[in-house]
């Protein structure tokens, strides 16, 4: 189908004139079976017009292609769509969950799979990658039940250019996958007026995870680059899912402890220095711990044990002095410590206490010395960022 003549019938579907549509869709499909574009715009015009059998036959059309081509992030989508128009409808999401099945399972081919796939391919006329079925961050860590679960509840939303979807400091309660289009990620930084870009995010890219498993304040503000369709999971409807599936929330965590980390290590200048390889070991090596208020982590004068980062919550840091004891700081949501003792080998030089319940990563001593501090170029930049923050907490400690 040419642009002139997508164009005419978006012009027929704005003016109201739906059948007229319905009609040049079904031509032009006539002509090109695996017209996804025409596919979905039928799909989605005789659910307006409250044809629901029909409109679910072409929607499993529609998800057949897109898997069997490896988008599995859009036939999600649109399984979505068929079940709200006919919850009891599970057959699509059968297929998708087989189809990811296998890719976990099956060796690299450019042949169908599944009959589903050879049927979407024949009928279609679209070429066969099942083997190419992406790994989404999260849902391709699930079983398949599991996988189900989340499928189900997750909601399909469509955002025109520049809409805000999420805003820095907002009160967060899901998560976002982004199924097409792009979203750009703003962020505000101390003392400069307006926010900075920090991220475009493309399809399969997933956004503000954390929320589900801290329920923090919004870290960015994220708006739509272009049209584009997200997947929608929320905290509610995740617990729906632990309740039946409690390894989910397993994967939850680790896939939010791995993103934390793996953030922290892309954006440091300290771990540009490591090779992927080494990068990979040292987000597996992180460790969640989650201590209630009036924990001390760290103990002033004892020897360091190893590197925390709040993932969510505040802690206290005082600093005992000839003078008597001080709060010299209070740490909150991504802050670093514990590094200063285990680089330099020093007893620690404050003690941290968390001031609320508190979420966070944990690296210790022995992984630290083996997958960071043997690095020549890392350790000298550790080295000269701990000199620098110790420096700094005498200076608070003496004033």
């Amino acid at each position: 189908m040419t642009e002139a003549e997508r164009q005419a019938i978006t012009a027929q579907i704005v003016a109201g004139k739906v059948q007229d549509a319905v009609a040049a869709l079904r031509v032009a499909l006539g002509g090109d079976p695996g017209d996804v574009w025409a596919r979905q715009r039928l799909a989605e015009m005789l659910a307006r017009q409250g044809r629901v059998v029909e409109a679910v036959v072409e929607y499993e059309r529609l998800a057949d292609a897109l898997t069997a081509t490896g988008e599995a992030l859009k036939a999600m989508a649109i399984l979505n769509v068929i079940l709200k128009l006919d919850p009891k409808h599970t057959r699509t999401q059968r297929k998708l969950a087989e189809l990811y099945a296998r890719k976990r399972s099956a060796p690299t081919t450019t042949e169908p799979r599944t009959e589903v796939a050879r049927v979407a391919v024949k009928t279609l006329a679209v070429p066969a990658a099942v083997a190419r079925l992406p790994s989404i961050p999260l849902f391709s860590d699930l079983g398949r039940a599991a996988f189900l679960a989340l499928a189900a509840r997750t909601r399909l939303h469509q955002f025109a250019a520049g809409h805000t979807i999420l805003t820095e400091g907002a009160p967060g309660s899901s998560m976002f996958v982004v199924v097409r289009g792009a979203v750009t990620v703003l962020r505000r930084f101390v003392d400069e007026p307006e926010p900075h870009v920090v991220a475009r995010l493309g399809e399969g890219a997933v956004f503000g995870e954390m929320a589900l498993l801290t329920g923090a304040p919004r870290v960015a503000t994220v708006t739509a680059a272009e049209e584009c369709e997200l997947l929608e999971l929320t905290r509610e409807q995740m617990a729906e899912v632990t309740l039946h599936h409690p390894g989910v929330a397993r994967v939850l965590e680790k896939f939010c402890r791995q993103r934390v980390v793996a953030n922290l290590i892309a954006g440091s200048p300290v771990f540009k220095p490591l090779g992927t390889e080494a990068r990979d070991a040292l987000v597996s090596a992180f460790k969640t711990r989650d201590e209630p208020a009036g924990t001390v982590l760290l103990h002033q004068g004892r020897a360091g044990h190893g590197i925390f980062i709040l993932m969510d919550g505040h802690c206290l840091v005082h600093h005992q002095s000839a003078g008597g004891r001080q709060q010299v700081a209070e740490l909150k949501q991504g802050d670093i410590f514990g590094e200063i003792s285990v680089v330099f080998d020093i007893p620690i030089t404050a003690t941290v206490t968390t001031k609320t319940a508190c979420k966070l990563l944990y690296l210790d001593r022995g992984a630290c010395e083996r997958l960071v501090l043997t690095q020549p170029r890392v350790r000298e930049l550790i080295r000269a960022l701990g000199a620098t923050r110790h420096k700094h907490l005498m200076e608070l400690a003496s004033a």
